[in-house]
């Protein structure tokens, strides 16, 4: 199996799981529609929000910036793997991407404690 044949599952998933992370963030600022499988562990789903505005106000910060992280490192990835090489700037977008991961999961994980 040809290895970037397998590198270029993960931009692909990153970038498509960026777009959806950007489109339930969208949602749940628009609509106000927490998306319980990205945001919330098993324990917080079944459970009572206590102020679902501060909530979201609270966690939609770091959600998008996660967001926007990943799908632009998959984007970056996609380009590297089937545009042009530019290993640098890849570099660069996973040290984001795991640096904006590890945030957003602390955030994430404060705001869930908070209301939840």
């Amino acid at each position: 199996m040809d290895i970037i044949n397998v590198t270029s599952w993960v931009g692909i998933l990153a970038l498509f799981g960026g777009l959806y992370c950007l489109y339930s963030c969208i949602m749940m600022k628009l609509k106000g529609e927490i998306n319980e499988s990205l945001l919330l562990n098993k324990e917080a789903r079944f459970k009572k929000c206590k102020d679902k505005d501060a909530y979201i106000k609270e966690v939609f910060p770091a959600f998008l910036i996660f967001s926007i992280l990943t799908t632009c490192c998959g984007a970056i990835d996609m380009i590297n793997t089937f545009v042009t090489p530019i290993y640098e700037l890849y570099v660069v977008s996973l040290i984001l991407f795991v640096l904006g991961f590890v945030w957003f999961m602390t955030q994430s994980k404060k705001s869930r404690d908070r209301y939840y």
